[in-house]
This record gives C-alpha cells, sequence and structure tokens, in this order.
C-alpha cells in the first residue's frame, strides 16, 4: 500500500533529482520494462527492487579467504546505493505519513496493487538471475564425436597428441610391432610413456592399455627417476593416470547404442586437466637448479607424512572401544582428516568428514582393512569417493597448486591440531613433529591451495574467525574484510535457504520414525544470530596448516549433516496450513482422562548453544564449542518438560556427547546419534519417559 501511495505522490520526483547514477540507470530500465507492460511509475517497491535485483543475483563474499576478496573495493558502489535509496525513502514516508485513507476499497486495491508489484519484481530477479547463470557458464559440451570401431585406434591416438599439445607436452609414436603400440608425452622435465595392444576382430579393431609410467630427470642431468612411488597406499601419479586413460578406452569402445559421448567428453576433460596439472609441476622444476624433482615427489612426502598418525589414531580408537577394527567414521570425527593421495587429481586429498549415509553404505559393501586397522578398506573407500566427486554430506578437500589471490601467512600455534587419540610423549617423537612439514613454494603466481569443492563449506563466523586466528592473519579491523553483504541472514539461514532468499527468525521440520516407535515430531528451530560463510578455496603453508583447519571445518560439517537430515521451511509457511477438525471419539476421551493418550505430533523447541564471542579486535584464539538444545514434553502427563542437547566431542569415546536433563548419556543414544538419528533423539527420549513412568506405577501398585 505505501509503495502505491508513494508513486502517485511525487516519489518519482524525489527520486530522480536525488538519486544516484547507478539508481538512476536501473530506474530507466525499469522504466523500458513498464512502458512494454502498462506503464507503471516508479513505486517505493520497485526503488527498492532497484537496489537489491543487483544483490540478490551477485552478492560477493566478503571474507578473508574469499575468491572477490580483492574485488572488495566494487562493493562500495553498492552499499553508496544502498545509503541513498534508504534516505529517499524516508523523506518520502514522512511527507507522506499525515495522508488520511478512509475508503476501504480504495486500502483493498493498494494491497492488492503491492502484491501484484511484489511478484513482478521477484519474477524479474529470477529471470535475471538465469540469464547470468547462462551467459557465465563455462565448459558447454555437447558431447564427443565418436568414431565407429573401425578408426577407433587412430582417433584415439590423435586425441592423446590433442590432449599433449594443450598441455605444452611433445608427442612421440613409434611403429607398432606384435600387436604392441607405445607412444610417449614428454615434457621439459616429465615423460610419460604409454604401451598399448591393438586387437582385431573382424572389421573392428579394439586397443587396451599395457602399462604407464612416468619419469623424469633433474635439470643437471641426473639419472632419471619416478616421478611417483608411494607403495604402502598403492597410490601414484602412474596408476592415477593409468586409472583415467583405462576409464576413457572403457567408454568409448562401448557398443554404439551404449556410448554415452557426454561422459566420454566429461573424462576427455578431466584428462586434459590432469596434463596440465603436471606441466605445471613440470615447469617449476625446470626453473630450479638443483632439487627440482621436489615438486613431483612433494604428494609421496606429504603422504608419508601424514600417513604416520592415521594408523596411531586407529589403534587408539579400536582398543578403547575393544573392537578389532577402529569404525572409519569415529577415527574421522575423533582423529584428523584421512590423507587420500591421486584420488580424484594429481595430487592429495583429504577426507574431512563422512556422512553417516555413506558410512552405512560403504560399511555394507566394504571389507575390513589392514593398512590402517579401519572397519572399511581403502580400496573400496578410495573407489566410493572417485564414483561421486560431490557426494552430498561428504566433505573432501584437495589440495593442489593454483592460483591465489590470498596473501601469505605465518601461522601460529593456538592449540591447532590437537591429538586427543595420541599419548603426550607421542607428540614429542621425531615422526610426529614432522607435522611442521613446509609446502613448496615458488616466486611464482602459485600457491598451495586448499579446495573443498565449488559448493564450498558453510562455515559460522566464529569457526571463520578461528581459521584467521590460527594463519596468523591480522584481526579484522575493517568490518569491509568480514562481513556477509547482501545477505543478513545467520549461517542456518545460509545453510537451509538460497542466498538471494529473506532470512528467517525460525524454521519447522516434521520428523517420522521410520518404525513408527513414537508419534511425528514437530520441530521448531531457532536460528542462532551468528553470520554465516561460504569456504571454497584456502591458502596453505604446512601440513599443520591442512589439519588445522580440517579441524574446523570438521566440526562445522557435523552440525551442518545433522540439519541436512530434515526438510525445513519458514514458520510462516505453517500459518496457512488449515487444521482440520475431527470428531472426538469416546476411546480419546477415555485416553485423555487416563493419561495414555497418543499426541498427533510432539512439538520439539530447538536452539545453538553457542558462547560469547570475543570483542571485534581482541588478540585471541575463540574456540567455538557449540551444541544442539533441545526442549520438549515428556510422556508423562504433569511431568516437568524434557531438556537435552547434542554436541560433536572429540573426547569422548562414541564422538559424540549426549547430555538428558544435564546428565550424560551413553549407549544406545549415543550410537543412535552418531548414526545420523539426532534429530529423532526427543521421540526416543519420549518413548523412554513414558517405559519409566509405567514401571514407576508398578512399582509403587506392588508395594500397596
Amino acid at each position: 500500500m505505501s509503495g502505491y501511495l508513494i508513486q502517485v505522490f511525487g516519489f518519482r520526483e524525489t527520486m530522480t533529482n536525488q538519486a544516484s547514477p547507478n539508481i538512476l540507470r536501473v530506474m530507466e530500465s525499469t522504466d523500458d520494462m513498464d512502458s512494454v507492460h502498462s506503464s507503471h511509475p516508479v513505486t517505493l517497491l520497485s526503488a527498492i527492487h532497484a537496489v537489491t535485483t543487483t544483490l540478490s543475483t551477485d552478492i560477493p563474499e566478503l571474507h578473508p579467504f574469499a575468491e572477490s576478496h580483492d574485488n572488495r573495493n566494487a562493493v562500495l558502489p553498492q552499499l553508496s546505493d544502498i545509503l541513498s535509496t534508504t534516505s529517499l525513502i524516508s523523506i518520502a514516508l514522512s511527507s507522506h505519513s499525515s495522508l488520511p485513507i478512509s475508503d476501504p476499497k480504495l486500502v483493498s486495491l493498494m494491497r492488492q496493487h503491492a502484491v501484484l508489484t511484489q511478484e513482478l519484481n521477484i519474477a524479474e530477479t529470477n529471470m535475471v538471475s538465469r540469464i547470468k547463470a547462462l551467459r557465465e557458464r563455462h565448459g558447454v559440451d555437447y558431447g564427443e564425436d565418436v568414431p565407429s570401431h573401425g578408426s577407433q585406434v587412430d582417433w584415439f591416438l590423435a586425441q592423446i597428441e590433442s590432449w599433449g599439445k594443450l598441455a605444452g607436452m611433445q608427442f612421440f609414436k613409434e611403429s607398432q610391432s606384435n600387436g604392441k603400440l607405445s607412444v610417449a608425452l614428454a615434457g621439459k622435465i616429465l615423460v610419460l610413456d604409454i604401451e598399448f595392444r591393438v586387437k582385431k576382430a573382424g572389421e573392428s579393431v579394439g586397443i587396451q592399455l599395457i602399462s604407464l609410467k612416468s619419469s623424469h630427470a633433474s635439470p643437471l642431468d641426473a639419472p632419471a627417476t619416478s616421478a611417483s612411488s608411494l607403495p604402502t597406499s598403492g597410490a601414484s601419479l602412474d596408476t592415477f593416470l593409468a586409472a583415467a586413460l583405462r576409464e576413457y578406452l572403457y567408454e568409448m569402445q562401448k557398443i554404439p547404442s551404449d556410448i554415452d559421448t557426454m561422459q566420454v567428453a566429461k573424462l576427455g576433460r578431466a584428462m586434459k586437466s590432469h596434463l596440465l596439472y603436471i606441466m605445471k609441476l613440470d615447469s617449476l622444476a625446470q626453473r630450479e637448479v638443483e632439487g627440482g624433482s621436489r615438486w613431483f615427489t612433494e604428494v609421496d612426502d606429504l603422504s608419508s607424512v601424514a600417513n604416520q598418525v592415521a594408523p596411531k589414531e586407529a589403534e587408539t580408537v579400536a582398543r578403547e572401544l575393544g573392537l578389532p577394527h577402529a569404525p572409519l567414521d569415529i577415527l574421522l570425527l575423533r582423529g584428523h582428516a584421512l590423507p587420500l593421495p591421486y584420488l580424484q587429481t594429481p595430487s592429495i586429498s583429504f577426507l574431512v568428514y563422512l556422512s553417516p549415509f555413506s558410512y552405512l553404505t560403504l560399511l555394507h559393501s566394504s571389507n575390513q582393512s589392514d593398512a590402517i586397522s579401519t572397519d572399511i578398506s581403502m580400496t573400496a573407500l578410495r573407489s566410493y569417493l572417485s564414483e561421486r566427486p560431490s557426494c552430498k554430506g561428504t566433505v573432501v578437500a584437495n589440495l593442489s597448486l593454483g592460483p591465489s589471490s590470498q596473501p601469505s601467512h605465518f601461522a601460529q600455534a593456538h592449540g591447532r591440531p590437537t591429538f586427543p587419540l595420541l599419548p603426550p610423549d607421542a607428540l614429542e617423537d621425531t615422526e610426529i613433529q614432522s607435522l611442521d612439514h613446509i609446502l613448496p613454494v615458488d616466486n611464482g603466481p602459485d600457491a598451495w591451495v586448499l579446495d573443498f569443492g565449488s559448493e564450498g563449506v558453510v562455515l559460522s563466523q566464529s569457526r571463520m574467525w578461528e581459521i584467521q586466528l590460527l594463519l596468523g592473519m591480522a584481526p579484522v579491523a575493517d568490518p569491509m574484510q568480514m562481513m556477509s553483504f547482501g545477505y543478513s541472514g545467520s549461517w542456518v539461514d545460509l545453510l537451509i535457504r538460497k542466498p538471494y532468499e529473506m532470512p528467517c527468525e525460525r524454521y519447522t521440520a516434521t520428523y517420522v520414525s521410520p518404525t513408527n516407535a513414537h508419534p511425528p515430531l514437530h520441530l521448531r528451530l531457532t536460528a542462532p544470530h551468528e553470520p554465516g560463510f561460504i569456504l571454497r578455496k584456502i591458502r596453505v603453508q604446512s601440513m599443520r596448516d591442512i589439519w588445522s583447519i580440517c579441524e574446523i571445518v570438521k566440526e562445522q560439517s557435523w552440525y551442518n549433516n545433522l540439519l541436512d537430515a530434515c526438510r525445513w521451511s519458514p514458520e510462516d509457511a505453517d500459518l496457512h496450513e488449515e487444521n482440520s477438525v475431527e470428531e472426538i471419539q469416546q476411546e480419546d476421551v477415555d485416553s485423555l482422562l487416563s493419561g495414555t493418550i497418543s499426541p498427533t505430533r510432539i512439538p520439539v523447541n530447538m536452539t545453538f548453544e553457542v558462547p560469547i564471542p570475543p570483542p571485534l579486535f581482541e588478540h585471541q584464539l575463540h574456540r567455538s564449542h557449540s551444541s544442539l538444545a533441545m526442549v520438549f514434553p515428556s510422556r508423562t502427563p504433569g511431568a516437568p518438560l524434557i531438556n537435552a542437547s547434542i554436541a560433536l566431542d572429540s573426547s569422548a569415546i562414541a564422538s559424540v556427547r549426549v547430555v538428558v536433563n544435564g546428565v550424560a548419556v551413553h549407549g544406545f543414544l549415543e550410537e543412535s546419534v552418531r548414526r545420523g538419528g539426532g534429530m529423532g533423539l526427543a521421540g526416543r527420549l519420549w518413548v523412554k519417559s513414558g517405559e519409566a513412568a509405567v514401571v514407576s506405577s508398578q512399582y509403587a501398585s506392588g508395594n500397596s
């Protein structure tokens, strides 16, 4: 209604005289669209929409580790537009606040007009965001044009040659002999020798990979050595590239009706990316007079350092639980990120968090591992993660060399990483001290970057602050360096809703027991008053940096996965649901009077309990030990409310902490929370409270 009033009484004139150039430009585009439709003048809603359209379609991430951190100056004009529009709206509202409106029909029409205008603005925002996404999409591919079986061999060799030339490698081909064909891809230092077997079956000709070997020589003409060898885990650069080639050959040599040209093109792009990366290492090794081979052996050295701790932590977990093998999910929650060299890239990856769904899936289809004494073999784990690079709820961080605009830092000791599974004397071991392993650096633009994927990980502000202090970076003296510009919600809002959607104070969800052990739970979550950010890439310099960051991300990922177990919706949406009134039966009245009635749903109020964050300029580490608190009624009539909380606790044997009415509980409840049933805890406790009441009543009647 206010929007229509201001459009009638001169808001356009005020905006035209005092608005900034950016606002006027948006107004002109709005006028063009309005002239096409119904020539509506500028209203209060359209003025606000002109400012928020840019924010909703292009929201920059302003924190020290954001990819657009260097472009934060571009945000200042948008902030100026917001201030200018706010001032103009305030003037317009003050000028026309005393306008008498007494006609109910006019008020109704104004409200209807405001609703329609808002719907048009939302539709325009959605269209702009879709057009922007289509314009900025990269790697558009319509599939690989795979030839028939008779000419696939020559076509495949041409593909290898094109991949190598794109990466800057020379291609050499030897003549075919006894059904074997050898090719070589050579850089300045690195050489890939590939041998194939060509088979003829009638008119079709097939090709399969026999071997792939990599070697490199130092610039001082030292003897050539293997570019990668990690016999303890069976992973190497040779096996990684060979597996990629075999998968490509398998896909391209299917029968024509089964060939997935899009999958073939995807595998080809991945192979190009792998060759480009190893040629980056080749160029770094070439620039060094001595020690250039370290760029090829760094992955193996880093894996050896990381693998010194995992077996010891697994032995401790298995011994405390009295099991022959340590459960992998407990090991990850209590220990450190698991190193997995050559998993998705020709570098090293770290398994930070494994969702309960992924863990149980692997548990039912895997055998025990003898390498680090876990209940899931490393072979099955690597295969699962390779086939599902973006599995929901599973966090994998890839370490690689790449461009980074983030400044270098000097890490400081703030109690990270922690070693709760190792005895204190183990930290003084020479092997453990090698955690201070420093990654090799070069004066070029590339740096070691820990990549959490294109979608990133949602982190709370306190955990982002902790990462910043752990890396020895200066505190946030400039508020522009850590703010969620264009989005004023909490980290829960950022996790549940889309960035351009308005934040909500409370969310609701319904949890239904898979076995109908209790009535449905009506969960009501109050969003915490703590902003959130998305961490995608972060620059690191040592093994200590990697494990410290992975510890913090692991803690946040556990809570993120806990909330993802339900489908949340804003609480306001529940107000539009109609409550059906059913006829009351006599059985319901008798059950109510006897105290045995079963409710249609159990209300559960949930909040995140977090400590008070430190002052903005305080030089100290703030470790956020948050927990999810629940308050719900007991099954026993007249009994007080039940207070429960769940939290991640690396010092607990089961890796989680469950507290009910101030008392820590163990056993089945801990196990259910660890296996992904945290949202159903209230239902289990509700059932237990009724069973305890029945036992008490039977005991009292027996004594009487």
